[in-house]
């Protein structure tokens, strides 16, 4: 017969459990979804949730990156990848 501690011991280590499994699930779906540069091996990808606040900000879009390249890069291959206009680099 358990105790009132150990059912809730027992409760927590669930919720725990079912947690990490929903946290490994929504990244094997991003990494499912996500598009970027073919060229870029599977160990070097960066997967980021993008989302557009003024047009959907409900819906979100996912990319990857390569680990290896600059923040400003990054952002350019984002903007490529989703037909947004990019002037972070034009002056």
């Amino acid at each position: 017969m358990c105790t009132f501690l150990e059912n809730k011991l027992l409760e927590a280590k669930k919720k725990e459990k079912n947690k990490d499994m929903a946290i490994k699930v929504q990244l094997m779906r991003l990494k499912n979804k996500a598009t970027g540069a073919k060229t870029i091996p599977s160990t070097n990808r960066v997967y980021f949730n993008v989302y557009h606040p003024k047009k959907q900000p409900e819906k979100t879009m996912a990319v990857f990156v390569s680990n290896q390249w600059t923040v400003g890069r990054a952002i350019d291959a984002i903007a490529q990848e989703l037909h947004l206009q990019n002037n972070n680099n034009k002056k």
